[in-house]
Order: structure tokens, then C-alpha cells, then sequence
């Protein structure tokens, strides 16, 4: 608009100048009146419209100076060359201002290329944006093409204990290196800490991108702290081949696609894969969660929610020293794990109902094993009073699980059921989050936590993995420093027990040392073991 203007006036002062130079030797007298109706005309223009500044001085400046020049040479005695003397003076006014355009033009040019660019890009790592993302796809030609999504894994607990300053630095550091790390592939930040990954016509080895993935090492050195950080990630898988017969129906549904993907992966635990099926249309999907939902709600009426046991046993003897309780559903003869269902039951908030039967079943059945009890809690029943309740009077000799996750989310809570109730936990999946260790110290050093559950990730391949070996030495030397005990879960053969029994692990659970088995299987387990 601003071009235009500038054009407009342009083109009037040029076309009023060669209307005054065919009258010039005719008429001397309309030198006045053009150069008056020319000011009066450039000055409502510059009154309507907004200019930059420095065009209205230029105009100002060049009006004033013509108009104080007429005056003089009028009252002078001589106006010898009047005519050529007013025409230079205009002429380069023209010119001036016609430069002048050219000048705006071009920084009007390029303001509207940073203002496309920073449209197009994520300001705070450099990466293209979402939308440019699903217009790279939707507008790249391929017959195949692999689009992975990456969620770092509770990234919110780097802002809790850095602050968000560290954070968005560490976003930074972690774009490049994605970049670096998948160089042929085109690298997008779709939200907050979640990344896609788009590479066409190319074969993918899944594994080796986790592998790559799993490398990742981030190192922060700030004024007065050093911090080394190790992402960890779920990772959506979409794989798209034959687009030839449905392309229409595929770009119509892939954004709404896309996040389903992003929703499902975000829900696996770290280093998990989901992998999309695509002859699935997204609204099968949902019809098969909302199926889901619906035989979950049914079971729970019909009291059909169990508890199966698997044990946990002293790492020098193996005697069993307690049992896990695992929630089950029962549907006719078979007996399914309720963690097929775990999502569902989350979102439509079920789960707070399949802890009650839960606890329902475990209380019915309590007197039965003489042993300890690991119960786990979603951080959702903490706040159900009737669940709170029944926890409170009918569990002796129960400790509950709380994923270290969800300590960190309920700390002030866990602090006053340990008060009132004298209750203790336990600390399920250590070693898999950014725990803060002051509040462990806090929690241990008011009796709240007992026992840590080191995570699963951290035990599989343990004898191939030095790495795992340091970390999982590190925790069992520090909970042994706090008069913590240790369980060690995932173990699945004799050598993962050696070396856990060298390290110093307390107590061991995994299909190597029992499997969940029904209530009578426990007792005779039991029996038998003792």
C-alpha cells in the first residue's frame, strides 16, 4: 500500500513537471499556480496516508525549498533563467523522491521475507514450525516415506529444577544435534518438546535410530552450574507406502492423523516404539478405544477386576520376602493384564475404580499370605477419600507404589498420608526420571519412603552394559548410605542375578524369579519356597 502511495505521488509531481515544461515558454505566470496546486495536492496526500517519517521531511524539505526559492527569485529584480533555474530545483526534488521509493520499496521487500520466514520457523530453535512441517509433507512427492515423531520424556521436571532459561537452552542443543545426527532427513519442532523427524524414498532401521537416539548426550555449562543431560524419548512411527488409490483421503485425514500418533506415543514409556498401522483409518481407532472403554466399565461392574502376585525374593538366598500385586481382569476363562487398558483407564478415569476392586480384592484375600505386599496407586486415588480410607485401616504390612514420576507431582500429599496414616512407599521405576535428590532426602529422612524399585531399563542387558552397571552401583551405594533397600526388577537370567548380587541389590523381582501367578499358585509358592 505504502509502495503505491509513494508511486502515486511520484507519477503526479513527474506528470505536473512535464505539463510545465510544454507551457513553460507559452505561459511564465502558470509556473506559480502548478507548483501551489502541486504542494496542496502532495500535502493532503501526506495528511491521509501514513508515511515514514523521513519521506514527509524529504517532501517537507523539498516543497519548502521550492516554494522560499519562487519567492526570492520573484522579489529579486532579476529573473533571468527563472524557468530553468525552478525547473533543476523541481527536477531533483523528483528524483530525490523517486530514489526515496525505490529505497522503502525494497525494505518493504524485505521485511515481508523475515516476517514469511519467521512464520515458517520455531523462533526459539531455528527449526521449521509445525504447519511448514505438514506443508513439507503434504506438498513433497513420494511413494514412500517414514515420519517419525520424538517426545522427550518428562522435559517439564528440566524446567522444575533449572528453570525455563536452562530448558530453552537445552531445546536449543537438542535441535542441533538432532539436525546433525539426521542429516538427510528434514528435522521439525512441532510443540513444546516434542520433534519430527520426515525422510522420503529412503529405507529406515528403526532400531538404529534408537540407538542413535539413545546416544544423545547434552552438556550445559552455565556461570555457576554444570549439567549433563541424557534425553530419553517415545518415538511414533508412521509409515506410508501405496499413496497412489487414496491420496486425496490420506492428505484429508493426516494432520488429525499425525497428532493421534503424537497422543499414542506420548503414552509409552521411554524408549518404547509405536508404530502406526496405517490400513487403520483414524476413526476405527477411536471406535476401538472407545470398545475398550466400554469393556472395561462392564468388568468393573461385574466385580471381575483381581490381583495376580509375582514375587520378589532376597538376592543371596532367593527366599521370597513379598509379592507384587498386579491388577487382572477376568473375561470368561481367560485372564488379561490390566495394562492393556491402563490408557484407556487414565483418560476416561476409570483407573481410580480399578484400584478400589483392587483393594477390594487384596483386602479379601490379605490374611492369606503372611508375606509383604507391593500395592501399586495411581497419584489419581491418592485424592479418593473412600480409597484413602480403606488404605488406611485394612492394610497392615502393605507398602505402596509410587512411580518416581508421580512422587515428584505429590510430594506435600504422600507427606500427609505418611503423617496421618503411617503409611510408607515405595519409589517404583527409579533411574528413569530427572528425580530430584533433595526430595529424597526430605522424603527418607521423614520415614515416608523405604524401598527403591530400580527401574527395569536399567537391569535388561546388564551384563553387556558398563554404563548400566555404573548407574545401577551408583543408586544401591547411595540408598545403602540413606538405610534404603533395594529391588531390582526385569531380571530374567542367572547372570543378571550375579551381578546384582555382587552389586549389593537387596531383593530381586522379575520372570527369572517368579511370574505373576493367582492367589493359590502364590500360597503354594509360598509354601514350597520357605
Amino acid at each position: 500500500m505504502k509502495f503505491q502511495i509513494i508511486l502515486f505521488l511520484t507519477l503526479s509531481i513527474i506528470s505536473t513537471n512535464l505539463n510545465y515544461i510544454n507551457t513553460l515558454s507559452k505561459v511564465p505566470r502558470n509556473l506559480e499556480n502548478i507548483i501551489k496546486k502541486t504542494s496542496v495536492i502532495g500535502n493532503q496526500i501526506v495528511k491521509n496516508f501514513s508515511f515514514p517519517t523521513n519521506l514527509v521531511q524529504t517532501y517537507s524539505f523539498g516543497t519548502n525549498y521550492v516554494n522560499q526559492s519562487f519567492k526570492k527569485i520573484e522579489n529579486s529584480k532579476s529573473k533571468v533563467n527563472l524557468e530553468k533555474y525552478i525547473l533543476y530545483i523541481y527536477l531533483f526534488f523528483v528524483v530525490l523522491l523517486f530514489i526515496y521509493s525505490i529505497y522503502v520499496t525494497i525494505n518493504l521487500i524485505k521485511e515481508k521475507k523475515k516476517w514469511k520466514k519467521l512464520l515458517q520457523i520455531d523462533k526459539l530453535t531455528g527449526l521449521p514450525n509445525k504447519h511448514t512441517f505438514f506443508k513439507k509433507i503434504l506438498t513433497t512427492p513420494f511413494s514412500r516415506a517414514y515420519i517419525i515423531t520424538l517426545d522427550v520424556v518428562n522435559f517439564r521436571y528440566i524446567n522444575e529444577l533449572y528453570g525455563h532459561k536452562v530448558g530453552d537452552i537445552i531445546l536449543k542443543d537438542l535441535a542441533q544435534k538432532l539436525k546433525k545426527s539426521f542429516k538427510n532427513a528434514y528435522i521439525s519442532r512441532l510443540s513444546g518438546n516434542t520433534f519430527g523427524i520426515f525422510i522420503p524414498d529412503k529405507f529406515v532401521d528403526i532400531e538404529e535410530i534408537k540407538k542413535q537416539l539413545e546416544n544423545l548426550k547434552i552438556e550445559i555449562k552455565l556461570k555457576d552450574q554444570h549439567i549433563e543431560y541424557s534425553p530419553k524419548f517415545t518415538i511414533g512411527v508412521y509409515f506410508i507406502d501405496n499413496l497412489n488409490e487414496n491420496k486425496y483421503e490420506w492428505k484429508k485425514n493426516f494432520a488429525s492423523t499425525l497428532d493421534y500418533i503424537i497422543f499414542e506415543s506420548k503414552k509409552r514409556r521411554k524408549g518404547d516404539i509405536y508404530l502406526y498401522e496405517t490400513k487403520k483409518d483414524i476413526r476405527v481407532l477411536i471406535k476401538e478405544n472407545l470398545e475398550k472403554q466400554s469393556f472395561l466399565e462392564k468388568k468393573i461392574k461385574e466385580d471381575n477386576i483381581i490381583a495376580y502376585f509375582q514375587p520378589i525374593v532376597y538376592s543371596d538366598t532367593l527366599k521370597p520376602f513379598a509379592f507384587e500385586c498386579l491388577a487382572r481382569i477376568k473375561d470368561g476363562n481367560k485372564v488379561l493384564p490390566a495394562k492393556i487398558f491402563i490408557d484407556i483407564a487414565t483418560e476416561s478415569g476409570l483407573v481410580t475404580k480399578i484400584d478400589l476392586k483392587m483393594l477390594e480384592y487384596i483386602s479379601k484375600v490379605r490374611d492369606m499370605i503372611p508375606l509383604k505386599l507391593f500395592i501399586n496407586l495411581s497419584p489419581k486415588s491418592l485424592y479418593e477419600e473412600n480409597i484413602i480410607k480403606k488404605v488406611s485401616f485394612n492394610f497392615k504390612n502393605c507398602i505402596f507404589e509410587i512411580t518416581e514420576q508421580h512422587i515428584i507431582q505429590n510430594v506435600d500429599l504422600l507427606k500427609q498420608l505418611a503423617r496421618i496414616y503411617k503409611k510408607t512407599f515405595a519409589i517404583d521405576d527409579f533411574g528413569s526420571e530427572f528425580f530430584s535428590l533433595k526430595t529424597l532426602i526430605d522424603l527418607v529422612s521423614e520415614g515416608i519412603i523405604k524401598y527403591l524399585k530400580i527401574d527395569g531399563s536399567l537391569i535388561q542387558n546388564i551384563t553387556n552394559d558398563t554404563y548400566k552397571q555404573y548407574v545401577v552401583k551408583t543408586i544401591v551405594a547411595m540408598a545403602k548410605k540413606m538405610n534404603l533397600k533395594t529391588i531390582a526388577e526385569h531380571v530374567e537370567n542367572k547372570e543378571t542375578v550375579d551381578i546384582l548380587r555382587k552389586m549389593g541389590v537387596d531383593y530381586l523381582q522379575g520372570f527369572y524369579i517368579g511370574k505373576p501367578m493367582p492367589l493359590m499358585d502364590a500360597i503354594k509358592y509360598t509354601i514350597n519356597k520357605s
